[in-house]
């Protein structure tokens, strides 16, 4: 009897153990893979073990995400974005997470914004047009600002930015969805960049209602974040196919578009000076800016519709955003400011 109890526990012993062992060795697994990512990304994170090198062209021609392009900008323009709405909000928490996923110390600045006259928005900021007494409050803002891990203080800074709100109930996709997904894919290439200037990714809300975004940006800065900038270089209407031409709007003396002449000299880049965007109130404040768009308007073939009422992305060309990707990146990677 007892040999028969013996050879039975051996059996449900032999029978038990495998599935036991090996549900522990694929936890064990996991938690050694998870643990050996956190290592590295400390690792990655950690000021003093960041390691920056030059990136060549044709490596970011390669690292280009065709998924990511096309997953967020799936997810930006699934809805409006209009400014002070749950919409908005939820479109810049995603914003949010995407560049703390590409390894950015990121927050939120949060803003009032008041009734202002449109020619406010041609002037420098003041407290009289960014904070006036006695008015009432329209709406709450966010801008969304991102530095890497190791930012230091007192590089020249350069504002790398795209609006991420509409103007009312329409998705936006190339007024300024497709700017967001094409700075929050460069923003993941550059991350490890070595560049003589810090990079600063902002999403500026509220670009649709006299720049107040931007422009609260601009004010808020401290003298010393004011004197460490040494220029803006925006995004607004890009991926298009149709009435597409690459474009710079420049304000200091050319000299962004000069650097992409030298940078790209077999590229036909056209300056011109169509609109008014953020990098406009860079300008009004004396900053040095540049603003890229590809979105002809005075081409016969541009959709007035892009500018207020889009119901879907088909303004969007998939390989035309990949391009503008490759431009923006590159272009960013192998300015030297002086």
């Amino acid at each position: 009897m007892k040999k028969t109890i013996l050879i039975l526990l051996c059996f449900l012993l032999i029978s038990c153990t495998p599935k036991e062992s090996k549900d522990n060795k694929m936890h064990s697994n996991m938690l050694l893979e998870n643990s050996t990512k956190e290592s590295k990304n400390q690792n990655k994170n950690d000021k003093n073990t960041i390691n920056r090198e030059k990136i060549k062209r044709q490596d970011i021609e390669k690292v280009i995400s065709t998924d990511n392009l096309e997953k967020n900008l799936k997810k930006i323009t699934s809805t409006h974005r209009k400014r002070g709405t749950k919409e908005n909000y939820l479109a810049g928490d995603y914003i949010f997470s995407k560049m703390k996923e590409n390894g950015y110390n990121v927050h939120f600045q949060d803003f009032n914004a008041y009734d202002i006259k449109i020619s406010d928005s041609f002037k420098a900021v003041s407290k009289e047009n960014i904070k006036p007494a006695g008015k009432n409050v329209i709406f709450k803002g966010r801008n969304i600002i991102a530095k890497r891990k190791d930012f230091k203080e007192n590089t020249p800074m350069l504002i790398i930015s795209a609006h991420y709100d509409t103007t009312q109930d329409n998705i936006g996709a190339i007024d300024n969805g497709a700017a967001v997904c094409a700075l929050i894919e460069t923003s993941r290439i550059l991350e490890y960049a070595k560049l003589n200037y810090e990079p600063v990714f902002v999403f500026f809300d509220s670009e649709e209602y006299r720049c107040f975004g931007s422009r609260y940006f601009i004010y808020n800065l401290s003298s010393e974040e004011r004197e460490n900038i040494y220029g803006n270089f925006n995004v607004d209407m890009i991926g298009n196919l149709k009435a597409r031409k690459i474009m710079m709007v420049d304000g200091s003396e050319d000299e962004f578009y000069k650097k992409a002449l030298k940078i790209f000299p077999d590229k036909n880049i056209e300056k011109t000076d169509l609109g008014q965007s953020d990098d406009s109130s860079f300008y009004y404040n004396h900053i040095k800016k540049v603003r890229y768009t590809t979105a002809d308007f005075k081409s016969k073939e541009f959709n007035k519709d892009w500018l207020g009422i889009e119901s879907d992305t088909s303004s969007i060309d998939l390989n035309s955003l990949l391009e503008d990707v490759s431009f923006i990146a590159s272009y960013l990677n192998e300015l030297e400011l002086e």
